[in-house]
């Protein structure tokens, strides 16, 4: 089935009444939540066999909000763990925007050993092989995340603000930090921690940034988690180099200023409205555009816009220090 990737993550359509509702994909949510829709079934999904599935109801609307502000679509509910786990297998391919169930034939580059119970956790090794640590595979964290860290001496880009079910946060993000799965090593990645957040039972994320790099099989039946290098390109640029100096959200078809990070190089305040050339604000998958020409940029290269129906010249500076 046909998905929408933002950022990395999964957006699954569920069609309802003619109309369309997205939901995340969220392996590091034990339950499936939505105030919105109680029960969804196969037709709902687009899939030819006998199935349904229930969601709870909590108050996170804060959340939802955020997110859905976050990734421009209206974002109704998590399809969580206990959805995952109603397959033997599940399929993602995040570049391609697809997804299958119970999956007979998939060829995997590598696997990691995992527990299936409140998370699905497995074992990943930052910095160096020996720094082994319990580890949440979540595929709603759009970043891998570290809370045992030792990267004083990896770049840093500090002061970025979310919203999560774990409260508000306000994450570092650290640059070129070495991963070894199985001792092996597995490239440089980005890892974000979070300065605010309680003390919690597992060691780190294993984040979207990560796992869109490859196509993956989540594999319940044999508790394996099977990965094989895609050949697509990617949506978001995973090695972002220059910034703004701020976030935006997306509220109404309108890219807004969120939140002014330290040491921002341009005037702008929270709620300016900023409009760039060129992009689509009335596509779905808005946010992947707005990502690579503005907050997470691959080059230092200043950028024409209008903040407030002004025209202004954007200044890039360093994204990391």
């Amino acid at each position: 089935m046909k998905i929408l990737s933002l950022l990395n993550t999964v957006f699954i359509p569920v069609i309802r009444n003619e109309k369309k509702y997205y939901m995340l994909l969220d392996s590091g949510c034990p339950l499936s939540i939505s105030n919105h829709i109680n029960l969804i079934e196969a037709s709902d999904l687009g899939l030819d066999t006998d199935f349904y599935h229930t969601f709870n109801q909590h108050d996170f609307e804060s959340v939802m909000k955020f997110l859905s502000q976050l990734v421009g679509i209206e974002v109704v509910g998590i399809l969580g763990l206990d959805f995952i786990s109603s397959f033997d297998n599940l399929l993602i391919n995040v570049r391609e925007q697809f997804l299958d169930f119970n999956v007979s034939n998939f060829e995997e580059d590598f696997e990691l050993n995992c527990q299936f119970s409140q998370f699905i956790t497995t074992r990943i090794s930052p910095v160096k092989p020996e720094n082994s640590g319990l580890t949440v595979f979540d595929t709603g964290a759009f970043q891998c995340m570290a809370f045992k860290s030792d990267f004083v001496n990896y770049p840093v880009s500090k002061s970025w603000f979310y919203v999560s079910f774990m409260g508000q946060m306000i994450m570092d993000y650290y640059n070129d930090v070495e991963l070894y799965l199985n001792n092996h090593f597995m490239g440089k990645h980005i890892f974000g921690v979070a300065s605010n957040l309680p003390n919690l039972p597992f060691d780190y994320i294993l984040g979207m940034n990560f796992i869109s790099q490859y196509e993956l099989l989540i594999d319940k039946a044999n508790s394996k988690l099977r990965f094989k290098k895609s050949q697509s390109l990617p949506l978001i640029n995973l090695l972002p180099t220059h910034s703004p100096g701020f976030q935006i959200i997306i509220d109404n078809n309108n890219i807004v200023v969120s939140h002014v990070r330290e040491n921002c190089p341009n005037k702008v305040n929270m709620g300016d409205i900023i409009k760039i050339d060129g992009i689509d604000m009335t596509q779905d998958n808005k946010v992947n555009s707005i990502y690579n020409t503005l907050v997470f940029r691959a080059d230092k290269a200043p950028l024409n816009v209008k903040i407030n129906e002004e025209d202004r010249k954007l200044v890039m500076s360093a994204l990391f220090e």
